[in-house]
């Protein structure tokens, strides 16, 4: 969804607050033109039960901080790539594995998933050469 509205420009009303009364007529107009895109966008893509839920708020902005906290898809996404990630991540003999190593040790930062798992799969990566420590 973020990235619909960030095409079409409108995106930053779910990062910022409505400014206050000092701000620049063409600028409030153009975050309250924004503002209307995103919140209409947003109630378009909605169920009829959570329309009746979400038809008061006023603010995209409020809106998408109710989203945020009652889906917290990002970080399941995130999560699900980056074990995708390492199940594609190759070592190979010819590079060092100091490098190879940290490599995978940045692809995890971050993460919340349990260290047996990180492990087992690291020892699964090691390359042929390492091959005693795949059987310990």
């Amino acid at each position: 969804m973020t990235h619909c509205l960030t095409c079409i420009g409108v995106a930053f009303t779910l990062i910022t607050k409505k400014p206050n009364s000092a701000i620049l007529a063409k600028e409030l107009e153009h975050r309250n033109h924004a503002n209307k895109v995103c919140h209409h966008t947003f109630q378009s893509a909605l169920s009829d039960e959570l329309f009746n839920d979400y038809c008061s708020y006023k603010e995209a902005k409020e809106i998408w901080d109710s989203f945020v906290l009652k889906y917290p898809t990002k970080d399941v996404v995130r999560q699900w790539f980056i074990i995708s990630n390492y199940y594609h991540l190759t070592m190979i003999e010819d590079k060092d594995i100091k490098v190879q190593i940290n490599k995978y040790h940045n692809l995890l930062e971050n993460t919340t998933l349990p260290d047996e798992f990180v492990f087992k799969l690291l020892v699964e990566k090691l390359p042929e050469s390492q091959t005693s420590y795949n059987n310990s």
